[in-house]
This record gives structure tokens, C-alpha cells and sequence, in this order.
């Protein structure tokens, strides 16, 4: 697994699924299945992650490592009591932090917390600060799952998250899909507080192509 993972760290992602993928009939313990599973989520290919969760859910099925998989994605689909219950069990620190935030994205949206949204989110963030990006993500995607989206666009704006490049990758999908749908919430005003934030940007990180592409991409929607 060491060489695999070097692959990966060299951007060899298809020499590292390779290697893992031969060793694969001869890797029976939990470490070993771990490791290779680690390797395939670096390489970020998602067929190869499959596999590898397929063999070490076959054989230790509570396997840490496979614990904060599963914990990971029931967060991303929206599942936030099960993410929480699954994280908060882990033997990571971090990963327990990860579903104690969770949790309190559980309980604020099953109590009726997204009755106000932006009101909810600023309360969440003001008592969450190192996790406020994180937590107005998911209260976006959430409302979009509620179709709401047009309520996520005026939140996108509220000033809640400072606009960093990665915040605008994120914010350029739900923008793209407001467009697409032909909603009207990205007023002109809106795209004018856009193309700013995009300046700055550009101005703090002028060698970064990441927002050139985003402004690009939603121009063309």
C-alpha cells in the first residue's frame, strides 16, 4: 500500500488503483483493507472507492475507517441524524466533532429551524464560527432539497460566509442551477455584487484560474 500511496501523492492515481486492485486477493485484514481504501478515496476515482468498501464491508463490517465513509455520505445526502449517529461513535476526535455539528444540523432542521432560514443560519454561525461555511452549506443544499432554492440565492448574498474561492466554486452551482431552471432570483444586482467579488478575488489571488472559470461558466448559462 505505501508504493500506491505514493502513486497517488504523485498524481498516479491510475498506477495507484492498479497496484491496489493486484493486491486486492491477498488483503484480508482490517489495516491492510483500510489502507487500501484510503488510497482509493486519495485518487478520487469512484468505481475503485466502491470496490475497495464492497471488500472491507465484506469482511469488518464495523470498521472504522468504513464508519466515517458511511458517516460522510449520509451527511452529503442530506441524512444528518444517521451521519451523526455514525460519527459521533468514531474513534477519531475529529470525526466525532464532524457529527456533533451533524447533530445540531438535525435537530435544528427536524425542530422547524428552516421556518427562517437566514435567521437560523446567522444564530448557527454565530455559535459555530469555525464550522459557519461548512453549516450554510448544508442549510443551502437543504433548502434546495425542499425546493427552495430561490431562498438559498438570497442567502448566498446575506453576507453570512465571507466569499473566498473556494465559497464561490460552491456558490457557482446552485447559481447555474437557479439560471437553468429560469428562475428570476439572480437579479441584475445580484450578478453586479458577483462580478465584484470576482475582481476581488482575482485582484487577492491573481495567479488562481478557479473563479475565471466559475465567472466564465455562469455567463454562459
Amino acid at each position: 500500500m505505501g508504493i500506491a500511496g505514493i502513486a497517488v501523492g504523485l498524481e498516479r492515481e491510475a498506477l495507484a488503483q492498479a497496484l491496489v486492485e493486484q493486491a486486492m486477493p491477498e488483503l484480508l485484514s482490517e489495516r491492510d483493507l483500510e489502507n487500501a481504501l484510503q488510497v482509493a478515496i486519495d485518487s478520487r476515482r469512484s468505481s475503485f472507492v466502491v470496490r475497495v468498501i464492497a471488500a472491507l464491508r465484506s469482511l469488518h463490517p464495523h470498521s472504522q475507517l468504513l464508519r466515517t465513509v458511511d458517516g460522510r455520505e449520509a451527511g452529503r445526502s442530506g441524512d444528518y441524524e444517521r451521519a451523526a449517529n455514525l460519527l459521533e461513535g468514531s474513534a477519531s476526535p475529529e470525526q466525532r466533532e464532524v457529527g456533533r455539528v451533524f447533530k445540531l444540523l438535525h435537530d435544528v432542521i427536524s425542530n422547524g429551524g428552516l421556518a427562517d432560514p437566514l435567521a437560523t443560519s446567522r444564530d448557527l454561525v454565530a455559535g459555530e464560527p469555525r464550522w459557519g461555511a461548512a453549516i450554510v452549506k448544508e442549510v443551502l443544499k437543504t433548502l434546495e432539497r425542499q425546493g427552495r432554492r430561490d431562498e438559498g440565492i438570497e442567502m448566498l448574498f446575506a453576507g453570512l460566509v465571507p466569499w473566498t474561492e473556494d465559497w464561490f466554486t460552491s456558490a457557482r452551482g446552485l447559481i447555474e442551477r437557479s439560471l437553468a431552471s429560469g428562475s428570476t432570483a439572480m437579479t441584475e444586482e445580484k450578478f453586479e455584487l458577483l462580478l465584484d467579488t470576482a475582481a476581488t478575488l482575482l485582484a487577492q489571488h491573481p495567479d488562481s484560474s478557479s473563479v475565471r472559470v466559475d465567472v466564465s461558466a455562469l455567463f454562459r448559462c
